[in-house]
């Protein structure tokens, strides 16, 4: 069963992620505004939002991948709490 973090966005709305085949989940400093999911295909997933404190958006996200993929398989989607508001999530395949 595929699984999906399910992301508010503050323009409205909502993004789903897919949590198959992700290879890492990185920023590029402990107060960068990007999170970056990296999948093993090649296609890339950037999750923008107000500056991060000590990498605890990454943390967060990071933690709902593992949760969601350790809820039962009747959850298809997790909507995580994260610390800052994401304003933009960017995909290039």
């Amino acid at each position: 069963m595929e699984k999906f973090l399910k992301i508010p966005i503050s323009t409205g709305g909502h993004q789903l992620l897919s949590l198959k085949d992700i290879l890492t989940i990185t920023s590029a400093s402990s107060a960068s505004t990007d999170v970056t999911i990296a999948y093993i295909n090649g296609t890339i997933a950037v999750i923008t939002s107000a500056a991060q404190s000590e990498y605890n958006q990454r943390d967060m996200i990071v933690t709902s991948v593992i949760a969601a993929l350790d809820s039962s398989y009747l959850y298809v989607t997790y909507e995580p709490v994260l610390p800052e508001v994401v304003s933009l999530i960017t995909i290039t395949p």
